[in-house]
């Protein structure tokens, strides 16, 4: 109920629409240079299209309706690539490369001139050790690890209303860290006896 006219008005701020189709293809190959490395290769590629209506309206109509339409596609291929070393048979070091990525998009409430936002991209650099000692009964690996992400896809609230949130791109965001393991972690043990083994992780993150 609205006092300034006498009788209810509903607010539609946004009525929201969004149409998404998206494709992905990955394939990833392991060449087996000889007994001691082996190299992967891979590649993911995938495609968006993004629809977006954004209807703003009263019910009844006191003011003339305001609409918001967009229409956005998105394309990226993210490589990736990790070569691993065998010093012994049951010790193993690695590095790999990689990119991720998010395809940008629309948010179905935001301040005026936030109604899209970009694609968030990231790499992906690390590389380690991790080895089977006393006949496999005790387990140990290590690893150092860099991300680097650009235009981060964060949530953040709006400033227009209270308990609202929306995709806003933050420029950059950096990490690193220390950990035991690693996309190319595998089991070097040739049975599943009992072994003994322990976990830490240390990271740190910067934002810019």
């Amino acid at each position: 109920f609205s006092p300034l006219v006498g009788f209810s008005v509903q607010q539609y701020s946004p009525d929201s629409s969004l149409d998404d189709l998206g494709l992905g293809i990955f394939g990833q190959a392991t060449f087996i240079v000889d007994d001691r490395l082996d190299v992967t290769i891979g590649a993911r590629l995938d495609h968006e299209m993004k629809e977006a209506v954004l209807d703003n309206y009263l019910v009844p109509a006191l003011s003339t309706p305001a609409t918001f339409t967009g229409d956005r596609s998105y394309t990226n291929v993210s490589p990736q690539v990790a070569v691993g070393y065998r010093i012994r048979p049951d010790v193993m070091a690695y590095g790999s490369v990689s990119q991720g990525y998010k395809a940008g998009g629309w948010n179905p409430a935001s301040p005026p001139s936030a109604e899209g936002y970009d694609q968030e991209t990231a790499w992906h650099v690390e590389g380690g050790v991790k080895g089977a000692f006393a006949d496999g009964k005790i387990s140990a690996s290590g690893a150092v690890f860099h991300i680097s992400w650009a235009d981060m896809q964060l949530n953040v609230p709006n400033p227009l209303v209270a308990g609202q949130y929306y995709i806003a791109p933050c420029a950059t965001w950096d990490g690193e860290g220390d950990c035991p393991g690693g996309p190319m972690g595998r089991d070097l043990r040739s049975d599943k006896s009992p072994y003994t083994g322990g976990r830490g992780c240390f990271a740190g993150y910067a934002v810019t």
